[in-house]
């Protein structure tokens, strides 16, 4: 049954089960760093780091990290590029301090690490510790760029945008938010669904 959900394995009522033909196109609906998401497997996907820094909460961060308003969030943005041209902005958000700490010291101690890294925080904590994302909920929306943002990507303040906000868990607790602003010039995102 896992197999067959993971789209590995058909099975025809009455006929069988059958080794699927293609393998499955993962999309959206797994867990993976945005660099991966927009990459083929052949892209040239770089993440450029343009601030880390300390930041108070806002209503935004402590609602999607569970934070009280006395909170700070450690904040890092970078623009995603695909074969040199700036295709998404990333901006990740984690608790700090004890907020982080008591959620997981290993994040604690490797956030620095993976925030100078050449990858999504996401990507490097996951490559770098042992702790396990259990869960994350992606909220899809459409808005446009805006002035600043619209200047990291070469875009038109006007120019629409796809915006990813991407909420991951650890233990049932929030302890990564990412708030991704995909250009149009990405193409497609896919969505992947099956039926039983």
């Amino acid at each position: 049954m896992l197999l067959e959900e993971d789209g590995l394995i058909i099975t025809r009522r009455g006929i069988g089960r059958f080794v699927a033909d293609d393998l499955p196109r993962v999309g959206l609906e797994e867990l993976r760093p945005l660099e991966q998401a927009l990459s083929d497997g052949e892209d040239d996907v770089v993440v450029r780091t343009v601030s880390f820094e300390l930041q108070s909460t806002t209503d935004f961060t402590s609602s999607k990290l569970a934070l009280d308003p006395a909170a700070n969030t450690w904040f890092r943005e970078a623009v995603v590029e695909r074969h040199g041209e700036p295709v998404a902005i990333l901006q990740e958000h984690l608790p700090a301090g004890r907020y982080l700490s008591d959620i997981s010291q290993e994040l604690a101690d490797g956030l620095d690490a993976a925030a100078a890294s050449s990858s999504s925080v996401l990507a490097a904590l996951r490559e770098q510790t042992s702790v396990v994302f259990d869960s994350a909920v992606c909220e899809i929306t459409v808005n446009v760029v805006g002035t600043s943002r619209g200047a990291l990507l070469g875009l038109g303040a006007s120019d629409p945008v796809l915006i990813l906000t991407q909420t991951v868990t650890t233990g049932g607790v929030p302890v990564y938010l990412a708030k991704c602003i995909v250009s149009s010039r990405v193409g497609h995102l896919s969505v992947v669904q099956t039926t039983t």
